[in-house]
């Protein structure tokens, strides 16, 4: 059960955006934040008469003259925790990742796209190794990717729970 969900990314989170809807009792809240103009008008106009769905037209980057680190939206928002989280932003996903800061503590699960090798149509995206290595980094174990034929690798990710974690 996701309670709290975050979507960087709307032309991939449409699927949780419509899981929202069906299943208000799995998504207690949705943040969903795309940087296109045209994409957050279409799913704002869609999605906007329900209660557990934010849809926001926001650029998140580490440039403070190009938009907003997810640090600072998650503290605007004042939200305590992230159950899941899912960043798809063609090519930028891990740095984007990054941008949580200390907020990154608050995730629980979440899933970037990363490259195999060096993609020209994504040529921004992290490898498969550099993610990896940060998200062991941070705590988390990589339990599965997917293949799309474009040249991408989503990878899911969770928390490690270890007997020293408490849980809440």
């Amino acid at each position: 059960m996701s309670n709290i969900v975050i979507a960087v990314g709307l032309s991939e989170s449409n699927s949780i955006l419509n899981e929202a809807v069906i299943f208000p009792e799995n998504i207690k809240m949705m943040y969903a934040l795309d940087s296109s103009k045209e994409m957050y008008e279409s799913n704002h106009a869609k999605f906007r008469k329900y209660k557990n769905i934010k849809i926001f037209n926001q650029c998140i980057s580490d440039n403070s003259s190009e938009g907003i680190k997810l640090k600072d939206f998650i503290i605007e928002h004042d939200i305590p925790k992230i159950d899941n989280i899912i960043i798809n932003t063609d090519g930028n996903e891990l740095e984007i990742f990054k941008t949580l800061e200390d907020k990154i503590s608050l995730v629980e699960n979440g899933s970037i796209k990363c490259s195999p090798r060096e993609n020209p149509k994504f040529p921004n995206q992290a490898s498969y190794e550099d993610s990896v290595a940060f998200l062991h980094s941070q705590n988390f174990n990589v339990h599965s990717l997917s293949n799309i034929p474009e040249g991408e690798w989503t990878l899911f990710f969770s928390r490690v729970i270890n007997e020293n974690t408490e849980l809440t």
